[in-house]
């Protein structure tokens, strides 16, 4: 669940601000559109993979391999790395941030507080990988976001002034917010998995792609 939520999140509100509500929410939803429609073209590409290979899984290097040749598959994974360690800095750099700001006596260490972050959550990932905890984590995680949501829109609601969501429309700059809304669709590299966990259920597939990106 909380891998639909991509790091680009974490700019959305500075840079739709100057945009406006209305244009923004159009871009958002032509963004989703387009991220939703890839991804199921993803998942075609898995599902004749696991058919034709006959395994119960597959992943984003093996289907590149398949339909655009080992070269192809080399600079997707090029591709792959780079975007995801760029993705990996943000999320670091963010984290750090909150946990410092969270836990103050983190800072007393001397460390930087990244590194702290990266230390814990890549600790939790490292012994658990593999078993059932670290899924139950991430539902827990992804949990405390939606509850977290809530209760931020909650306390903000009484001050909430519907006229106000009108009075900027600046249109001719919804293309500049695009790379941003986009990175906040980025679930792709999930989509193999989805696949093999749901069974090959094309209809499962399609309704935790195109559902759960919209949620």
């Amino acid at each position: 669940a909380g891998t639909t939520v991509g790091a680009g999140i974490l700019a959305l509100p500075a840079v739709t601000q100057p945009v406006g509500f209305v244009p923004s929410t159009a871009a958002l939803l032509v963004a989703w559109v387009y991220m939703a429609t890839t991804g199921l073209l993803i998942a075609e590409v898995a599902l004749a993979e696991m058919a034709s290979s006959g395994k119960v899984s597959t992943s984003l290097q093996s289907m590149a391999a398949q339909t655009i040749g080992p070269v192809g598959a080399a600079v997707s994974s090029v591709s792959f790395i780079v975007v995801h360690f760029g993705l990996l800095v943000a999320y670091l750099s963010r984290g750090g941030e909150l946990l410092a700001v969270a836990f103050p006596e983190v800072l007393a260490t001397g460390l930087p507080a990244p590194a702290i972050f990266a230390a814990v959550f890549g600790g939790l990932v490292f012994l658990t990988k593999g078993s059932d905890a670290l899924e139950v984590a991430n539902n827990a995680f992804a949990s405390v976001l939606l509850v977290s949501f809530v209760a931020l829109v909650l306390l903000a609601a009484p001050s909430f002034e519907p006229g106000r969501l009108f009075e900027v429309a600046n249109w001719g700059h919804t293309t500049d917010i695009a790379p941003t809304l986009l990175l906040s669709l980025v679930f792709h590299n999930v989509v193999p998995t989805v696949c093999a966990q749901l069974e090959g259920d094309r209809h499962k597939i399609t309704i935790a792609i195109t559902l759960g990106s919209f949620l």
